[in-house]
């Protein structure tokens, strides 16, 4: 009863503290990743308009991502508000499951590391070791703090074999959140979860955790009132994996493994198995081995490529080396080995992982007199930047060495960067900072130009998100992130193409598929605040 009590007061007083940091400042305050920023603002203000996840726009991230966020949108409260009372939300749901892992797996000392390393993840207001704030990837975050969960039931065996059956149907409602929020996470563990059972011989679990997670997937759908929904998340999931416009994250699979500042993780990762297995625990190493895999794809997938899997990999090391058995020599000299793994594990993770705990302070007593809105909106004024990083009305330009066709994407549909269309010159430039002020410009010009009042515009850029900076209305069928298909402009009324893009491949994409598909013209209207505007012309 003891130990109930202290993992429940843990958990308890760690969700408080950041669900009390979230909520003490006006809004959102950020300084990185505008376009991720918009991205989510774009997709809740989608939702909020009625329109449906996978049905109405394309996005590879699942419904489970923005749920929290539904109860907060729409009213009067503004956006950032409602999307910090959206992390509190989550947060709380997550809480229940924090304490179920701590419980029936881990010794107080192993439950406190656990429990806060998951908690970091969900209130944590950077991408990982930067020091500026940002909100962007929030779902990468929620889901690590699930994976942490997946992968210490996995790894760990429970106390009581008495609570088997309530053990599957957690750890089937977990996979099922990953498959319905960001299924790289579900396809990365599935394998090793798997493999963890049937060596357990846990066939009661397993099976729980089947129909658990089929439950949720029907209910998640009736709830969100549309039955083909897990059917149109796989074509969406399917469509985005074929996409030209971003291969890989960040770095490349052979980076995200042997680079320098992944080296010794990747290392530790690989070679504790076979600690494991010197030790006596077969069946822990081979679950470990099954999983090294995953989390290194998971790793490769996501922006950053952080290897947080070393937090729950110290937790899984330490609380095997605490319950290690005998007193001899040799066994104590394995114990020491695992302690050793386990602490250099939480030395190469730690400037992400403090950065990222310490971001929820920062974000909570930054001045707001430094930052200004970053959209004109009243019912997003509540989201700002920081006035430093994105001078208000500036915009810098990147021109990059060599010719254009020395810098486009030779994989791409073009062999060179298009620099002139529909008989519009396209200067061969970069937007490097300023993007908010830009969209901000081009919106309040295009307004008053007043052509296209409630119409849906598609902007040949990595976003599309031109209504939220002007009287404007979304692209039915589109997609907020553009993956480079046809959706965006097929609906669309006008077409505005910037002069100098925030991502001149996406822009190429964009211009090349349009210029492909039959029986579509543009009609050159006007160029206005950086962006050339056309209206799209359908038929012979």
């Amino acid at each position: 009863m003891a130990r109930l009590g202290q993992n429940a007061l843990l958990v308890v007083i760690t969700t408080l503290i950041g669900a009390l940091l979230l909520w003490l400042p006006d809004g959102i305050s950020f300084s990185l990743h505008e376009i991720d920023t918009f991205h989510l603002v774009d997709i809740l203000g989608r939702l909020s308009l009625g329109q449906t996840i996978h049905q109405d726009f394309t996005t590879p991230i699942g419904i489970l991502m923005f749920a929290p966020f539904a109860p907060f949108t729409g009213g009067s409260t503004g956006m950032g508000e409602a999307i910090l009372s959206g992390f509190i939300l989550f947060s709380v749901i997550a809480a229940p499951f924090l304490f179920w892992i701590a419980q029936t797996r881990l010794s107080f000392a192993t439950a406190v590391l656990f429990v806060i390393s998951a908690q970091i993840m969900l209130f944590a207001m950077v991408v990982g070791p930067t020091p500026n704030l940002a909100i962007s990837m929030h779902y990468n975050r929620w889901a690590w703090a699930v994976a942490f969960c997946v992968l210490t039931a996995i790894m760990l065996p429970l106390r009581n074999r008495r609570y088997d059956l309530a053990d599957g149907i957690i750890l089937g409602l977990m996979m099922a959140f990953l498959a319905l929020g960001k299924v790289t996470y579900f396809l990365g563990l599935f394998p090793a979860v798997l493999i963890a059972l049937i060596l357990a011989g846990r066939w009661k679990a397993l099976l729980a955790g089947l129909l658990a997670g089929l439950v949720m997937s029907g209910a998640v759908s009736l709830l969100a009132g549309s039955p083909s929904l897990i059917a149109d998340y796989a074509r969406d999931l399917l469509a985005v994996s074929r996409s030209p416009a971003r291969p890989y994250a960040t770095a490349t699979f052979y980076d995200v493994v042997v680079k320098p500042d992944a080296f010794i993780g990747s290392l530790l990762l690989l070679t504790a198995p076979i600690q494991l297995y010197a030790t006596g625990k077969a069946r822990e190493a081979v679950v470990l081995a099954a999983a090294a895999p995953g989390l290194i794809w998971i790793t490769y997938q996501n922006f950053g490529n952080d290897q947080l899997w070393l937090l729950p990999l110290a937790v899984i090391l330490l609380q095997i080396a605490f319950v290690l058995n005998g007193r001899d020599v040799e066994t104590q000299q394995r114990r020491r080995v695992l302690k050793i793994y386990a602490l250099v594990a939480l030395i190469v993770i730690a400037p992400t992982a403090v950065n990222m705990a310490r971001s929820t302070v920062n974000h909570a007593i930054t001045p707001i007199a430094d930052y200004t809105p970053a959209f004109a909106k009243p019912a997003l004024a509540d989201i700002r930047i920081t006035r430093l990083k994105q001078p208000w009305g500036k915009a810098e330009v990147y021109i990059p060495d060599g010719s254009p066709a020395e810098w486009a994407d030779p994989t791409g549909p073009t062999a060179s960067e298009f620099l002139s269309f529909g008989g519009v010159d396209l200067p061969f430039c970069e937007l490097m900072t300023g993007y908010p002020a830009a969209l901000q410009e081009a919106g309040a010009a295009l307004d008053k130009l007043g052509v296209a009042r409630d119409r849906p515009i598609f902007v040949a850029d990595i976003v599309s998100v031109m209504w939220l900076f002007s009287d404007t209305v979304p692209v039915p069928d589109s997609a907020p992130w553009y993956y480079g298909d046809a959706k965006g402009f097929a609906a669309a009324d006008f077409l505005m193409v910037p002069l100098c893009p925030a991502s001149p491949p996406h822009r190429r994409i964009a211009l090349n598929r349009i210029e492909r598909t039959e029986n579509l013209n543009v009609r050159y209207i006007d160029t206005i605040a950086g962006y050339a505007l056309f209206e799209f012309l359908r038929g012979g």
